[in-house]
């Protein structure tokens, strides 16, 4: 028996411009799951170390947070409840203390603190400890400022004109510092830390309440924060997100104008982050975050629309323009979203929040190959062929994009999808000829 090597064979995908990505995006109809009074944010991780993503939710009205364990096949039993402080209004999941359990992190808007409930390594929370922050904490956010190898956090407050920082040490969360953001804004709804300048340093972007714009703080490295940019969008931010949308290797901003139903996109490029461009959403986007749904290695947005009980859609092409949105019915006033495989079939799934019918959706995502109709031409370059070994196949288009492998007979001896990226295949298959098949593609192959 030999093996094929194909070191490199790499995929040039035009798209048939006439043709909608949005056939790719389909979801079930959401199971629907009860939660405390009042749901409006939601976490995903895996709590309990089985592996699984768990979801956990916090319930303004309840003053609690609703932890829910996933069976592994994307089914949630009935939720734990824990206590924590007034009028919660964001959840976040990290390991705090460095002992590999997720801890849970939340705002507690009306009692100006924040929770940490420590993970006991079972998905189960019974230590609590509140910290002190600035006036109606809304929107926290975890990461390394310091450098030191533990997850500080930071805080927008929404009645201060300025942030809280809480550095980690080896005692735990120290007392808050507050740090002025350099702007007239009153207070400021959301943050999000990225290394915006690319200098190494993790660096704080946050939105300014009644205000069209955006401030970024840079970082000394020892977690030292100046004023470096204002930059200008559609309108006043609500929440935010700070990834690299169009594969520059420059991590560029989205945040949603709440009062006028939009989603402002800020490209990086560069020295400063500038030109930014206003999508349509539905009715008061409260929230958004990012995925590949598509599959084409850029992240597409979701919104949660809680005054249309939607959640809008909008594809990236990587173009620098996005897709019409298309719109999913969930609960009552959905108020966020996350993203992951929760039934593990390596589909993305997605769950809401929804505040007025105090319930989770949970929506799995159908998987759908690219069609023929969407390819309009692939070229592949194989070498070295003939040759024995290893078959590497590197796709840098979409994921799930289907291959065939058949003898001379037509014969069918290898069948499969292609990730994005680099594919490893181990191929068993006697010397002769063989033909690749990719959509209208097909290379011969020779084994000797």
């Amino acid at each position: 028996m030999r093996k094929i090597i194909l070191y490199s064979l790499i995929f040039y995908t035009l798209l048939n411009l006439n043709v909608s990505l949005f056939a790719q995006i389909k979801f079930k109809v959401p199971d629907t799951y009860l939660t405390g009074n009042s749901p409006v944010n939601l976490s995903i991780g895996d709590l309990n170390g089985d592996f699984k993503p768990d979801l956990v939710v916090v319930n303004s009205k309840s003053n609690t947070v609703s932890v829910f364990f996933n069976n592994g096949s994307g089914q949630f039993g009935t939720s734990i409840d824990y206590q924590i402080g007034n009028n919660p209004y964001w959840v976040i999941l990290n390991d705090f203390n460095n002992d590999n359990y997720l801890d849970i992190a939340t705002s507690n808007f009306d009692s100006n603190s924040i929770s940490i409930l420590t993970n006991t390594g079972q998905g189960l929370f019974p230590s609590r400890r509140d910290y002190p922050v600035g006036t109606n904490p809304r929107c926290i956010y975890a990461d390394d400022l310091n450098g030191d190898n533990k997850l500080d956090i930071v805080t927008a407050n929404y009645e201060s004109d300025f942030i809280s920082i809480l550095f980690n040490s080896d005692t735990g969360l120290q007392v808050a510092k507050s740090v002025n953001i350099g702007s007239s804004s009153i207070g400021h709804h959301a943050v999000a830390i990225k290394d915006f300048n690319e200098d190494g340093k993790k660096d704080i972007v946050v939105t300014n309440r009644g205000e069209a714009t955006l401030s970024i703080l840079t970082n000394s490295g020892n977690g030292a924060l100046s004023h470096y940019q204002t930059i200008t969008i559609g309108g006043s931010g609500y929440s935010i997100v700070a990834s690299d949308f169009n594969r520059d290797n420059k991590i560029d901003i989205a945040s949603t104008i709440l009062s006028e139903g939009k989603l402002s996109v800020v490209t990086n490029v560069g020295l400063n982050i500038t030109n930014f461009r206003n999508y349509n959403t539905g009715s008061y986007p409260i929230n958004l975050t990012t995925t590949d749904l598509t599959g084409n290695g850029y992240p597409d947005f979701i919104v949660a629309n809680s005054n249309e009980n939607t959640i809008s859609i909008l594809t990236n092409s990587g173009t620098g323009v996005l897709g019409n949105k298309i719109n999913i019915t969930v609960g009552a006033n959905p108020t966020d979203i996350v993203t992951g495989d929760l039934n593990g079939d390596d589909v993305i799934d997605i769950a809401t929040s929804n505040s007025g019918s105090n319930t989770i959706s949970v929506l799995f995502g159908i998987k759908e190959p690219l069609s023929n109709t969407l390819i309009s031409y692939v070229n592949v370059e194989i070498f070295p062929n003939p040759n024995m070994g290893v078959l590497y196949i590197e796709n840098n288009n979409y994921q799930y994009l289907p291959f065939e492998i058949s003898n001379t007979v037509g014969v069918n001896v290898l069948k499969g999808e292609l990730r994005l990226g680099l594919n490893e295949l181990n191929l068993n298959l006697s010397p002769g000829i063989y033909l690749l098949k990719i959509f209208n593609l097909e290379k011969k192959i020779i084994i000797k």
